[in-house]
């Protein structure tokens, strides 16, 4: 398949950053929060990041309309859960059909092509 070096580039900066983000939502999640006002702006800023990074995954993985499709989908609760790991699984595979290992944080840098490296 053929990709281009900024979809790569694209896939690779945002399934690791949609992995930092989604842990950042389940710590702040755990239901004991000592400052509830300064959780929601730091929850809003999450979920603002989060349909940022799902935005641009969308659209180098399947282009603009189905990116439209999945940024509102995303606002929908518990969907927007399981829109998030489809992605995050689409773009696992991407980039391990591509040579990248993948662990548990995100994608290893230093497992890429060499063609691709900077």
């Amino acid at each position: 398949a053929l990709f281009t070096l900024d979809q790569f580039e694209t896939v690779l900066f945002t399934e690791k950053c949609l992995n930092i983000a989604s842990n950042v939502i389940a710590v702040q999640t755990n239901g004991e929060s000592i400052f509830p006002l300064l959780v929601l702006p730091i929850a809003l800023a999450v979920i603002i990041f989060v349909l940022i990074a799902v935005g641009r995954l969308a659209y180098a993985l399947h282009g603009v309309g189905n990116t439209i499709f999945y940024c509102i989908t995303m606002l929908i609760p518990c969907v927007g859960l399981i829109l998030l790991v489809f992605l995050n699984s689409r773009a696992t595979n991407y980039l391990k059909r591509h040579g990248v290992k993948v662990g548990l944080m995100g994608a290893d840098l230093s497992t890429l092509p060499s063609s691709q490296q900077q």
